[in-house]
């Protein structure tokens, strides 16, 4: 019997580790830790109202014998980089209390965006590649930050044993946050994981042999959807228009409020990056929802998928249109204000 602390046990993923804690007869208490009190509770959950960033975690973490962290702010668009390096300070504060307190086992949350986007990709990846996440995408460019401070941690604690996991876009009922929204589209292949299936898979690591060294672990279901399926699952076709400027227009949309393609993120909306599951499953782990179902349970496509193929032309061209107009009002514009500067 264990206690397991849990960070951002209010969070979506947060409470479905909760359930799963709470099934398992090994768990005798789960710590939770959030900044706000839990939707469900349960009978082994002793909850902490906490701000990782400040609150004290070290008296809290001294019952603990092992850590899963789920917490990660982030923030709005147009404001990421303060809530991406407050994530990378949360994580050392976290590790900070964790190693005082004698965690012997941490688990922690990252992301497969640490891989990049890039073309010349392997597909699918396997966790023995390099971590080249994308400079201009700092979602991801944070989380290869902490797995940077995870491993420095790890050789200060040498007793102690620390787990990644790596999923690709994780999907769920109960709405959709703005990176979710700025990964999942486009034409590519693209995997899409079910919320339950990564709680699954850190309940999963959690039981594993003790005896296990530290390790890294890509979480995500069965192969992948390839380009075209995948636009028409969230919409996401690209605009018959030229790449110079498909790509202004995409700015020229994000700054006006009209999409929620932050125009940083195009290279995971264009290029590959879908990871090999072969290690995970090789623990027992497999998941129960396809890509597919992944999508449809979470309503992300849904007003897509609604749509018949005709339909969804009309949208295609008509946006391309709306866009073509878009484009010409800002050139002219553009030319207008010149001649005024110069004429001055």
């Amino acid at each position: 019997m264990r206690t397991v602390i849990l960070t951002g046990v209010s969070g979506r993923l947060g409470q479905r580790v909760l359930a799963r804690l709470q099934a398992d007869p090994t768990v005798e208490e789960v710590i939770g830790l959030d900044s706000r009190p839990p939707i469900a509770g349960a009978p082994k959950l002793r909850f902490h109202l906490a701000d990782l960033s400040v609150d004290d975690l070290k008296a809290i973490f001294e019952d603990g014998d092992a850590l899963v962290h789920t917490d990660w702010p982030l923030g709005s668009p147009r404001r990421a980089d303060a809530a991406e390096s407050d994530a990378v300070d949360r994580t050392r504060r976290v590790l900070e209390a964790a190693g005082s307190a004698g965690i012997g086992l941490i688990v922690h949350v990252s992301s497969a965006t640490v891989y990049g986007a890039w073309p010349d990709n392997r597909v699918p990846l396997t966790e023995d590649g390099a971590l080249r996440p994308n400079p201009a995408v700092g979602f991801a460019t944070a989380h290869a930050e902490v797995e940077r401070v995870l491993a420095e941690w790890r050789a200060e604690h040498p007793s102690a044993r620390v787990v990644v996991l790596r999923p690709p876009i994780t999907l769920g009922p109960g709405g959709t946050d703005w990176v979710t929204l700025a990964l999942a589209p486009g034409a590519r292949p693209v995997q899409y994981l079910a919320v339950d299936d990564l709680a699954g898979a850190i309940v999963t690591v959690l039981s594993a042999d003790g005896d296990r060294s530290d390790d890294v672990y890509n979480v995500a279901p069965n192969g992948w959807v390839k380009d075209e399926v995948a636009a028409d699952l969230v919409g996401g076709r690209r605009l018959p228009l030229p790449d110079r400027v498909a790509s202004r227009l995409t700015r020229a949309l994000y700054a006006l409020g009209l999409s929620t393609a932050v125009p940083s993120y195009a290279p995971y909306r264009e290029h590959p990056w879908v990871v090999a599951n072969d290690k995970l499953k090789a623990l027992g782990w497999n998941a129960e929802a396809t890509n597919e179902e992944a999508v449809v349970a979470s309503g992300v496509g849904s007003w897509w998928g609604r749509l018949s193929a005709k339909r969804r032309q009309a949208v295609v061209l008509g946006s391309s249109g709306a866009v073509v107009a878009l484009a010409t009002t800002a050139v002219v514009a553009l030319v207008r204000a010149r001649r005024r500067r110069r004429a001055r």
